[in-house]
């Protein structure tokens, strides 16, 4: 599932990444960066959960200060997503 997807307004494709999860904590989220888009960090639950928490998303590459709020409603909508899948 597709939280952003890159476009004149946006440098951001963020999405829940398929997996195996054997657990709600084994979800991924792939957040690339264009023009770099093919390949990027994931995050699993609990990293997201945590950088969520402490409104520290300095572990995503390339992020800047701008960023912020959108990774906070497109990670906050991630991790409701996987709880009401895993509930």
């Amino acid at each position: 599932m597709a939280y952003t997807r890159y476009s004149r307004n946006c440098d951001w494709y963020i999405f829940w990444a398929m997996s195996a999860a054997g657990c709600r904590e084994d979800e991924l989220l792939a957040v690339w960066r264009a023009p770099q888009l093919g390949h990027g960090p994931t995050f699993d639950y609990s990293v997201v959960k945590d950088m969520v928490s402490r409104s520290d998303f300095t572990a995503v590459p390339r992020r800047e200060a701008s960023d912020d709020e959108l990774f906070r409603r497109v990670f906050s909508e991630f991790l409701k997503d996987v709880d009401q899948e895993w509930s």
